[in-house]
């Protein structure tokens, strides 16, 4: 059950970076616009995974 959890952050974390980035659309002003704030909700994702992993 706690590797599913980890595979699903692992996921959201990959769909995150592929699209709402914008490199898929070639959109690579504002894809490193985002990239800054998005790196951050990333290590939160990133972290929040493995508390769920740990304590649940």
């Amino acid at each position: 059950m706690g590797a599913l959890k980890v595979l699903v952050v692992l996921v959201f974390i990959a769909v995150n970076i592929f699209f709402s980035r914008g490199f898929l659309l070639g959109d690579f002003d504002n894809a490193v616009k985002i990239i800054g704030p998005a790196v951050i909700i990333d290590a939160v994702l990133i972290f929040g995974g493995v508390a769920l992993f740990i304590f649940f």
